[in-house]
């Protein structure tokens, strides 16, 4: 958890990490998803689309692809978190199979083609995503989405190699909230404008009299260290990638990116057993309704819904007023007929 004031040293610190990780890891080792609510902050790890990348499956071509290959709204962030999800109860799966209860021994008993990735998350702004999305209510579901995937990744997701980095220069108790904090207990905290902003963070005072540009307190549990931050300029960033971008490993052509588990289509549902006999005893009496066919069949409030509801889905009868749509019984034994 990386949180201060604007222009304190939170971009650089977030850049010196990501530069630390690609100098350390190979492509094989190694993916990143970037979540970046300002649009410009991670642009330049576009380049490492190929090598670097965990993006989500099912774009119609490889631009939209590569477009979207970095988070940049809120409900872009709540697939790829949920996608993410997936992956780590697969992950999971995998260790309990393979008898083993985290990544660096699967790793270590299986051959190279089966081991896993090390996936980082970098957020930048946490509270772009959670606290602007609007006020109505499927902007509320987003964010609640958005923060819920956060908390459970950073619960379970170490042991299968998922590692998160949430970043925010927005220290409130409403964004950096006692679950977060319980699920990062590794803080990094640059100079803040108030001490209450500084306890939120780590929960002490302390960050309200750091100096700027990089000074920062890192905070593991129960020790307090004062940390300078390793300045990576722009320019810097920009060479590093460009030079991965443009390599090929021997006789292995990164060409496809690191995909992300697709979410499963929810399977049709099962029509009641009773669906048959209802259906031909509305068109029989021309009579739509639920009490109806409670009365009529003999059965419960909840299933008489369930049954309407089919009726409607198959436009027997019509969804607003429940009127009969089928006039005869010839049209509908083509309906049935179809089904």
């Amino acid at each position: 958890l990386i949180a201060g004031a604007t222009k304190q040293g939170k971009t650089v610190a977030l850049n010196s990490m990501i530069l630390s990780l690609l100098y350390a890891k190979q492509p094989s080792e190694l993916k990143f998803v970037f979540i970046d609510p300002k649009m410009v902050e991670f642009s330049a790890y576009d380049k490492l689309f190929y090598h670097y990348l965990a993006v989500l499956p099912g774009a119609d071509s490889e631009e939209d692809e590569k477009a979207n290959a970095i988070a940049k709204s809120s409900i872009q962030a709540k697939l790829v978190l949920e996608a993410l999800e997936r992956e780590m109860d697969e992950r999971y799966d995998r260790l309990y199979k393979t008898k083993v209860n985290n990544i660096r021994r699967y790793n270590k008993e299986c051959n190279i083609d089966c081991s896993m990735p090390y996936i980082v998350v970098v957020i930048d702004e946490y509270a772009d995503l959670t606290m602007s999305v609007g006020a109505n209510r499927e902007s509320k579901a987003i964010a609640r989405s958005i923060t819920t995937s956060i908390i459970r990744l950073a619960q379970k997701g170490h042991a299968a190699g998922i590692h998160l980095i949430l970043a925010t220069q927005r220290p409130s108790v409403d964004v950096i909230t006692g679950l977060i904090k319980a699920n990062f207990p590794t803080r990094i905290a640059f100079r803040v404008a108030s001490r209450i902003d500084s306890q939120t963070i780590l929960d002490m005072p302390g960050a309200e009299y750091l100096i700027g540009r990089g000074d920062m307190l890192f905070s593991e549990g129960v020790e307090l260290e004062r940390v300078q931050g390793a300045y990576v300029s722009q320019d810097e960033v920009n060479a590093v990638v460009e030079h991965i971008g443009s390599q090929y490993g021997y006789q292995k052509s990164y060409n496809v990116p690191y995909y992300l588990p697709e979410q499963e289509k929810p399977a049709p549902p099962e029509r009641d057993d009773m669906f048959e006999d209802a259906a031909r005893l509305v068109v029989t009496t021309q009579k739509a309704s639920v009490t109806e066919l409670q009365r009529l069949l003999g059965i419960g409030f909840a299933r008489a819904c369930r049954i309407m509801d089919q009726l409607e889905s198959e436009k027997v009868v019509s969804p607003s007023q429940r009127s009969v749509l089928v006039n005869n019984m010839a049209d509908l034994e083509k309906i049935l007929n179809k089904m």
